[in-house]
């Protein structure tokens, strides 16, 4: 699938009403999704200058481009 062909899905459709410190206007592409283990690579897109006070740490691989 070529990279326009993936559409781009809000925050809330990725991750439904969590805790997850999101604001609004996250967008998320899903590239692949293991059906077996529900693990998921994704790219994320924040709104310009967004920021978070809180602490992050993740469970999986996170890399900043």
């Amino acid at each position: 699938m070529e990279w326009d062909e993936i559409p781009w899905i809000t925050a809330e459709e990725m991750w439904g009403d969590t805790d997850l410190d999101v604001p609004s206007g996250v967008m998320v592409k899903v590239l692949s999704r293991d059906e077996e283990t529900g693990a998921t690579t994704t790219v994320i897109k924040a709104p310009p200058g967004w920021s978070t006070p809180m602490p992050e740490s993740h469970s999986v691989q996170q890399e900043d481009i």
